[in-house]
């Protein structure tokens, strides 16, 4: 159960941060 808690948690905080590079990126360029 843990082990896949922290899954979850390691893809949630991967997609959160791309999503705001990707943000961060636009305004750049």
């Amino acid at each position: 159960m843990g082990g896949n808690l922290d899954t979850g948690v390691y893809i949630y905080m991967y997609m959160l941060s791309r999503n705001l590079i990707g943000e961060t990126l636009n305004e750049i360029y």
